[in-house]
């Protein structure tokens, strides 16, 4: 409703004065009418209210788990190159990147991430899922079923996702 918000209300308004000046009384017709629309407005400025939140959430989640990525960024890099330090490290640096992931995708099932960062957050994690040592991790990690919900089929429809005017590939089985 939030994306054809104008349509919507503007259709109301133009089916709805000619229905108010049918039924209201001739000396009552110019007050409904101006009532109408100031409820049109104000369903306008609610849903234009609520849009601005919702970016705001957004911008604050969409930082946070990018300055958070950032700081663990090197270390992933050196893990999917071979150079991985003690196992502790590894360890340590993997379950922050996949709770850091879980999260990311717990928002976006919530429809708080959009679904085109959601898309490139995905192509990152099968990145890092193509280094043998990091998916090994992650099959493990993954069967205990303590990712909100996150699966090797969650990140790969994710990646799969195609934006309105995409070319869709003959092999998408699902869009998110």
């Amino acid at each position: 409703m939030f994306a054809h918000y104008w349509w919507i209300v503007t259709l109301v308004v133009a089916v709805a004065v000619p229905v108010t000046v049918f039924v209201s009384r001739p000396d009552n017709v110019d007050g409904n009418i101006v009532a109408l629309c100031a409820g049109a407005l104000g369903v306008v400025y609610f849903i234009q209210t609520q849009k601005i939140a919702e970016l705001q959430i957004f911008e604050r989640l969409f930082t946070r788990f990018n300055k958070r990525y950032a700081a663990m960024n090197a270390d992933l890099q050196l893990i999917a190159a071979g150079h991985q330090p003690d196992e502790s490290t590894v360890r340590q640096v993997l379950d922050r990147y996949f709770n850091l992931c879980a999260e990311e995708y717990l928002f976006y099932e919530q429809g708080r991430i959009l679904p085109s960062v959601w898309r490139a957050w995905c192509r990152g994690m099968l990145a890092y899922l193509g280094c043998e040592a990091i998916r090994k991790y992650w099959e493990a990690e993954v069967s205990r079923d303590s990712h909100y919900g996150l699966t090797s089929d969650a990140i790969r429809c994710g990646a799969a996702w195609r934006a309105r005017g995409e070319a869709i590939t003959p092999n998408r089985s699902h869009s998110p």
